[in-house]
């Protein structure tokens, strides 16, 4: 990730609906974003090891409906 530029899930497929993003935060902490909302929304932002446990438990399916 770069600092402060947001990625988002290839899967929202350029309308930003019903999908996350991601960054750097100023501190480098990993910043998570809902990708529907304006970049100066608030955020969710996690330890390095948290956001690695997060991105574990949805690759296992955790978060599926």
């Amino acid at each position: 990730m770069t600092p402060g530029q947001w990625r988002t899930s290839s899967r929202s497929q350029g309308s930003g609906g019903n999908c996350v993003k991601t960054r750097l935060g100023a501190l480098e902490l990993p910043q998570i974003g809902d990708s529907k909302l304006p970049d100066s929304a608030a955020v969710l932002e996690l330890s390095s090891s948290d956001y690695r446990q997060f991105l574990l438990a949805i690759k296992q399916g955790q978060f599926t409906r």
